[in-house]
């Protein structure tokens, strides 16, 4: 498949006289996706023609409009993902069909809503009067509580991970998840970096080329990924120690993220980014957001200063000019 995708194919549609025979070339690598149906009309030439092209004037050259498909595996790791996930499908899906029988077995009558709004209702009332106390004493605490806070919060999050892990391996938990996510995958498997990361059409794609396919390019939305990028690069700080073990961490992540949406216009934020989050204490330099800047700074400032004219233009009193008559 990778020598494939990398050729041009070359189409005939061949007559009796072969002096007639017209031909199409297809370079498959811009043209079709693998697993992606594909509608092309292709220009057809013979053989000796100068000019290959046509314009939308020239309804004379004639077309092939054809249907085209490409078939090919999965890269090994990509493969061997794929099954074991169905495999683990498979488990859950068995165990969900044996427990259908108890679960039409508890009688319909039985009042769990009320069962469970017994205990809710004096829990919620002793919450509602203890937050305000626990509020306070997190408040005045807080440089203690913090790693008892950070712990509990990431108990918390593998619990919650483990639950929507095992929610999101049931069947209606498929459904539901390929209904959020079935539009980012399909624009990430036709893109190039995509195709070449899920199938075997060629070398590996570099990190930075996977983030330019999946990153937004919008001016708003570079801006909220850029703010995010700084805010967890400076979340080091909540922890001093600990934190700059992150660091070590996210460096290259963040590196990567800054290659991917602002190499063209900063091609040296790369190393400032790099070099301030393993640095102690210069995490506070919003590296993303001095890309943003860079990139739409001048173009926010000539439109904010245009609207400025435009409203300043309206205060001001126009000055009029009276003619005497004699």
């Amino acid at each position: 498949l990778a020598e494939f995708y990398q050729s041009v194919a070359t189409l005939a549609v061949e007559y009796r006289n072969s002096e007639n025979n017209l031909y199409a070339e297809v370079p498959l690598k811009s043209a079709v996706g693998v697993h992606h149906t594909q509608w092309l009309i292709l220009n057809l030439y013979r053989i000796g023609d100068t000019n290959r092209s046509s314009s939308a004037e020239d309804t004379s050259q004639p077309t092939l409009r054809l249907q085209m498909r490409l078939e090919g595996p999965f890269r090994p790791e990509v493969a061997a993902l794929v099954s074991l996930g169905q495999a683990w499908f498979g488990v859950v899906d068995k165990l969900e069909a044996s427990c259908q029988p108890l679960i039409h077995v508890v009688p319909k009558s039985i009042p769990i809503q009320n069962l469970v709004l017994v205990p809710t209702v004096p829990i919620a009332t002793l919450t509602v009067a203890v937050a305000p106390i626990f509020i306070g004493l997190l408040i005045v605490g807080l440089p203690f509580f913090l790693p008892l806070l950070v712990v509990l919060g990431s108990i918390g999050a593998t619990v919650g991970g483990i639950g929507a892990f095992l929610y999101f391996s049931g069947s209606s938990g498929r459904v539901r998840l390929g209904e959020l996510v079935s539009p980012l995958v399909t624009t990430f498997l036709s893109s190039a970096p995509g195709q070449r990361v899920i199938y075997e059409t060629g070398p590996r794609p570099t990190p930075v080329s996977v983030s330019r396919a999946i990153l937004p390019t919008s001016l708003w939305g570079k801006l909220w990924i850029s703010l995010l990028i700084d805010c967890i690069g400076s979340s080091s700080y909540l922890l001093p120690i600990v934190g700059e073990a992150f660091d070590l961490t996210w460096a290259p992540i963040q590196t990567i993220l800054i290659m991917a949406m602002y190499d063209n216009v900063a091609p040296n934020l790369k190393y400032v980014s790099f070099i301030e989050e393993l640095m102690p204490m210069t995490d506070v330099v919003p590296s993303a957001t001095i890309g943003w800047l860079t990139e739409f700074g001048p173009e926010v400032l000539s439109i904010s200063s245009k609207q400025a004219e435009q409203v300043l233009g309206g205060l001001v009193p126009r000055q009029t000019s009276v003619q005497r008559s004699e």
